[in-house]
């Protein structure tokens, strides 16, 4: 029953850490995608087109 405890307890701690790695960057891309609409799509279209026509 102990090792379940510790076993919870590590995972816990490895999402609470993930999350605060991760939950910044959600909030940095919402906003850019929020206040720059037009810059993103074009980031977004310069990818695809590097993607699709790789030099």
């Amino acid at each position: 029953m102990a090792e379940d405890g510790v076993r919870l307890a590590g995972f816990d701690a490895s999402f609470r850490l993930r999350c605060v790695g991760v939950l910044p960057r959600l909030i940095a891309i919402a906003t850019h995608l929020f206040l720059f609409p037009e810059a993103t799509a074009d980031a977004l279209r310069d990818f695809s087109n590097a993607q699709a026509n790789p030099s």
